[in-house]
């Protein structure tokens, strides 16, 4: 699983030599450079709207063409976190549209859903919008979702694909080119996958063996998708992480692209995507159809946003602390106790939760403060209070069920009223 939860890779130069021949069925040459670091992939929205909602997510420019249709179906959005441009063509269908930038919408758009920008709303004539239109609004700061991953060391040298060839590739290596020419079929299955370039040519394809797993492609820097993805009619298990700037799909793509430094391009006439795509700016060209189909592993790199609902005093000397989180996903985060969800200094007795619904949440764990301070850490984020940290607890904050009985007839911390000690003790540790 660390595999899996790695993120985008920085692969060095490759083998210089050409393609192979067509009539080999398959070559692999060796990769003459090492791999070298690390790279991080970070993709921002506005506060509010979850990765897993997200359809189209730009950081500079988003334009929505003459023609075009971003389906609104489970609750899409499209976002631009950028200032520099966001425009919706003539005709042009979108879903409910958050965006930094001002917005300006051509002749005869719908908009299904809401606009909310920071800047102002120019409008074209016959527009539709069937939500609310906010200008003005508040979109930062934005919300960051960001992962890296370290290259393997297992070098898989090139892999070239001549027309009648077909292979089920090796997770876990670090490729030079990975070439499917036209009538090639190449296969992934559940890892993760590292190459410095990855090219479809027509009437070739990769096959997602997805098995409800996630499947991870990272591509450094040249990027060419020309043929088919077919994954069983779900493209919710795959994700490609790209690290090259400029991003033309010109093939119906499955799946989920990040690619924050590229200028992605979503076009030929008459296609459907399906997935969810960021970039550092989008292009949704003429009479192409983006529908949203969310990658089902968000919670591999979204980490709950902790915080501390309140602080108990029970003398001079010994406190509680109450913490809560925000789940930006609509689906629940699962993040075992241990190493990478834990109370700082630890606590006998007393552990984290490890389930985190969606939504925000307050005062759902709970742990003793008898020192200078108590951290909550989950993975990279974390939540910090000490003796002085406010608000202090009243007994009214939402709670665990009772850590220890309750005394008959006491306040219950749900209930308005003066704080109680005996109700506080459903709230907190109970402290000599």
């Amino acid at each position: 699983m660390n595999e899996l939860a790695s993120g985008v890779i920085l692969l060095a130069a490759f083998l210089g030599g050409g393609c192979a021949h067509q009539e080999e069925p398959e070559r692999l040459a060796q990769v003459s450079s090492a791999l070298t670091g690390t790279r991080t992939f970070q993709i921002s929205v506005p506060v509010g709207i979850g990765v897993d909602r997200t359809v189209l997510a730009s950081n500079g420019v988003l334009r929505l063409d003459d023609q075009s249709v971003v389906s609104s179906s489970g609750g899409a959005l499209v976002t631009n976190a950028g200032s520099r441009e966001t425009s919706v063509g003539n005709d042009a269908v979108s879903a409910t549209l958050d965006s930094v930038a001002s917005v300006t919408l051509r002749d005869r758009v719908h908009v299904n859903g809401n606009i909310v920008t920071a800047g102002t709303v120019t409008p074209g004539s016959a527009d539709v919008i069937s939500g609310n239109t906010v200008q003005h609004a508040t979109l930062t700061p934005l919300f960051p979702v960001r992962w890296t991953a370290t290259p393997p060391t297992k070098n898989g040298g090139d892999i070239i694909l001549s027309p009648g060839a077909s292979k089920t590739l090796a997770s876990g290596s670090a490729y030079g080119i990975i070439h499917v020419y036209s009538g090639a079929r190449l296969t992934l299955t559940p890892g993760s996958y590292f190459a410095e370039q990855f090219l479809i040519e027509p009437q070739g394809a990769v096959i997602v063996q997805h098995q409800q797993q996630p499947v991870l492609l990272y591509v450094a820097s040249a990027l060419q998708l020309r043929g088919a993805f077919q994954d069983n009619n779900d493209a919710s298990h795959f994700l490609l992480g790209f690290g090259g700037s400029t991003a033309y799909l010109e093939t119906p793509f499955r799946g989920t692209l990040v690619a924050p430094a590229a200028f992605v391009t979503l076009g030929t006439v008459g296609t459907q995507y399906n997935g969810s795509f960021f970039g550092s700016s989008i292009e949704v060209q003429p009479l192409t159809t983006v529908r949203l189909v969310p990658f089902a592993h968000w919670d591999l790199f979204v980490v709950p946003v902790l915080s501390v609902t309140c602080v108990a005093e029970f003398n001079s000397t010994n406190f509680g602390v109450l913490f809560g989180y925000t789940n930006p996903l609509q689906s629940n985060i699962t993040i075992a106790a241990g190493a990478d969800n834990q109370f700082v200094p630890s606590a006998p007795h007393f552990f984290p939760v490890t389930q985190f619904a969606p939504g925000n949440h307050t005062g759902v764990t709970t742990v003793p403060l008898k020192g200078d301070s108590v951290t909550w850490q989950v993975k990279s984020m974390s939540a910090r209070a000490t003796p002085a940290t406010l608000p202090r607890c009243t007994g009214n904050e939402a709670h665990l069920p009772p850590i220890a009985t309750a005394t008959p007839q006491a306040i219950d911390p749900d209930q308005p009223g003066p704080a109680n000690p005996a109700a506080m003790g459903r709230l907190l540790p109970n402290v000599p």
